[in-house]
């Protein structure tokens, strides 16, 4: 017996609620190899990810790793048809060297003649191009050039099995290698995998005798039952010297959905660029709270929220479908709950630097790199005035502009460190030759006017 969750999400939520014994054996069989971890936390559309989201990715796998003591080595990707590059670069930097994705494949019309040699391109009205790459495995290197992954499609995708998870018929396997044949597969080992026979099934309870009644009649060829890790592993071993290096983005095209709950969607993008800020903040600032719980959840909402399921499967069709807005709306919390726990997170590092009646501000680089930007305080933050001056009690140019914000520029502040400025009463102008009139604007040698 083998069984994939494929995702970490699951496994997260089985021991979540599971009881101690329930635990116990569940750990057992991951252990067993009966139960195989792979690295995804889920479905993930990755060009939606940053690129510490795309860690994040990994990060529950990594934990569990390092907790029961159980390698994860292998990822495995489902339904998707496209994979950011920036995948290969987080997969390779947690010791993941390997990569199964198996995409959507549903072919218009009965799809009889899949394995007859024919052109595929275009059959397929949720995959597109990507069955281009069907059994032809590669390493992957990432856009750095210094690590790479081991890539393989399966030719069938997730869905070889997808609707009959008892047909592993002569006429399904000899069709599928008589068409590896036709096209000059150079290899004698093959993955296909075998999936659940619907989307968020059970485990089969057939497919251990189907594998033995196959082996016992037939001497070649010969099926396995294995996983994810050990094939990869395996094939790796056998013809990785062999194999091609193939650069660039696998790039997805699913992503565009998520224009379709475009709020939800900058909000989470946008908390995912503050949390790590947060994180970094906390290093700095009040590393002695105990914070990894909380920025473990919040990551977990924005990494959900970025997952492929979005909305109900009658959201195209039926959007207005009571099921499909109920879906919709379970979707689109997890990126609002991620940044309503970001900006608490927010609130408790600066605890103790945070005052709000003070005429002090101080600007945090939590970039690496010495950096100047442009600043705005609101009203209430620069209620003493319109002057600024900096640590050197040097005035610096300010403006208070028509939204009642004041704006000023904080230069040179080094890496992971801070400047600080206070606000005074005062006019922040410098003298010169510009000025703005309306929809003109003037330097005395240049005018511009908007008509």
């Amino acid at each position: 017996f083998k069984w994939h969750p494929e995702g970490m999400w699951a496994v997260e939520e089985f021991l979540r609620t599971a009881s101690d014994d329930e635990q116990s054996r569940f750990i057992e069989a991951c252990r067993k190899g009966q139960i195989h971890i792979d690295a995804l936390y889920a479905q993930a559309m990755t060009g939606m990810y940053t690129e510490e989201e795309l860690f994040e990715l990994v990060g529950a796998a990594k934990r569990f790793e390092k907790k029961y003591g159980i390698p994860v080595i292998s990822a495995m990707q489902s339904d998707v048809p496209g994979y950011t590059w920036g995948l290969a670069t987080a997969l390779a930097h947690n010791d993941i060297p390997y990569l199964s994705v198996g995409p959507n494949w549903f072919a218009i019309g009965d799809g009889s003649d899949y394995f007859k040699g024919e052109n595929i391109v275009g059959r397929s009205h949720r995959g597109g191009l990507v069955f281009d790459w069907a059994d032809r495995p590669f390493w992957w290197v990432d856009p750095s050039g210094k690590n790479k992954v081991l890539f393989w499609m399966p030719g069938w995708g997730y869905s070889g099995f997808h609707l009959d998870r008892s047909a592993v018929s002569e006429d399904k396997v000899f069709s599928y290698l008589g068409h590896l044949q036709e096209k000059g597969y150079p290899y004698d080992m093959v993955m296909w995998r075998y999936g659940i026979g619907a989307d968020n099934g059970p485990p089969s309870d057939k497919i251990s005798d189907i594998v033995k009644a196959w082996n016992e009649r037939y001497a070649s060829p010969r099926l396995i039952l294995t996983n994810n890790s050990t094939v990869l592993k395996t094939f790796a071993e056998r013809y990785g010297d062999q194999l091609p290096e193939v650069r660039g983005d696998f790039t997805p095209y699913w992503e565009d959905g998520s224009a379709s709950t475009s709020k939800a969607t900058g909000v989470n993008r946008r908390a995912c660029e503050r949390i790590v800020q947060v994180q970094i903040l906390w290093s700095m600032l009040n590393p002695q709270l105990k914070l990894h719980q909380r920025f473990d959840v919040a990551w977990h909402k924005m990494v959900m929220y970025d997952e492929h399921t979005w909305g109900a499967a009658t959201s195209i069709i039926a959007p207005d479908d009571p099921f499909a807005v109920q879906q919709d709306r379970y979707k689109q919390a997890y990126a609002f709950d991620g940044s309503t726990l970001t900006d608490a997170l927010l609130d408790d590092v600066t605890e103790t630097v945070r005052q709000t009646d003070s005429q002090t501000i101080d600007i945090y680089n939590t970039a690496a790199w010495t950096r100047s930007g442009l600043v705005l305080l609101d009203k209430e933050q620069s209620a003493a005035g319109n002057l600024v001056k900096n640590d050197q009690d040097q005035v610096i140019p300010s403006q208070r502009l028509a939204s009642g914000q004041l704006a000023f520029i904080a230069r040179n502040v080094p890496a992971l460190g801070a400047r600080r400025f206070t606000i005074h009463a005062g006019d922040g102008r410098h003298a010169g030759s510009a000025e703005a009139t309306g929809l003109k604007l003037t330097n005395g040698l240049l005018t511009m006017e908007i008509e």
